[in-house]
């Protein structure tokens, strides 16, 4: 219960602590066990490629899952990438809900390349000013 004075509200937390110190540090220690913690990313891994697939929705083609990529429909709209989140499975559908399964190629022509100035000699410019 939340105290208005915070001296009350730490008096409140220790006397929980107190009373539930086995059970806190039993939760801590399986939640900061490594091998237990490989092991959820693993399987979070495997859940979000079974739910990716082997095809590309651009060209219809089967790729190994290495090959494919989540494109954002909307980027707007974008909060993270499936494949890098350590979210729960409900953010991720969410999140997979909004994208479309691409191959490399096809995301390429997706996202095109911003063309950028170069000199005379075909260098990029920026990058002749920056390491000047």
């Amino acid at each position: 219960m939340p105290y208005s004075d915070p001296a009350n509200t730490r008096a409140a937390m220790r006397r929980y602590y107190a009373r539930h110190r086995e059970r806190i540090l039993a939760r801590q220690r399986v939640q900061r066990d490594p091998k237990r913690a490989r092991q959820r990313r693993r399987e979070r891994e495997a859940w979000v490629r079974a739910q990716k697939g082997t095809t590309c929705s651009g060209c219809g083609r089967t790729f190994a899952p290495q090959a494919l990529s989540w494109h954002h429909r909307d980027p707007a709209t974008k909060r993270f990438n499936p494949s890098q989140a350590n979210r729960g499975q409900e953010a991720l559908l969410a999140e997979m809900a909004k994208c479309d399964v691409l191959c490399t190629a096809c995301h390429r022509q997706a996202h095109p390349a911003v063309v950028r100035p170069r000199d005379e000699q075909g260098r990029f410019t920026a990058w002749l000013s920056e390491n000047r």
